[in-house]
């Protein structure tokens, strides 16, 4: 591992117990608008490069959860994608236009749908 990268997960680490654990959404939104609206200038649609940022994202969470499936997991890894992923979600609620309530409504169906299958299946797969 980079020496960059290992002092940043040590600072990582050593932030998790002096960080709160509950979060501004309200100040996340703005500093994450900020990011969105930094890029404007490069000629892309709104948040094009924060959309491939969330790809990668999404990617990095797969692959530690594929360590994790192998026995070579690290949670904090896990935590720290997790965390990414997260985020990513919201880039993607804010530049796609999706409101909490449409994304709360299409979570609802999707696990009624989930428990129907596993009332009627007795497993998921």
């Amino acid at each position: 591992m980079e020496k960059e990268k290992i002092l940043d997960r040590e600072k990582f680490i050593s932030q998790l117990n002096t960080t709160e654990k509950d979060i501004d959404k309200s100040w996340i939104m703005d500093v994450l608008r900020k990011s969105i609206d930094s890029n404007l200038h490069d000629g892309n649609p709104r948040g094009h490069r924060n959309l491939i940022i969330v790809m990668e994202e999404l990617s990095e969470l797969s692959k530690e959860i594929s360590k994790q499936l192998r026995d070579k997991g690290d949670q904090y890894n896990i935590l720290e994608e997790l965390a990414d992923v997260q985020l990513g979600i919201y880039y993607v609620q804010e530049i796609c236009g999706v409101n909490n309530d449409d994304l709360h409504k299409a979570m609802n169906i999707k696990m009624r749908r989930l428990g129907e299958v596993l009332e009627e299946k007795g497993k998921y797969q």
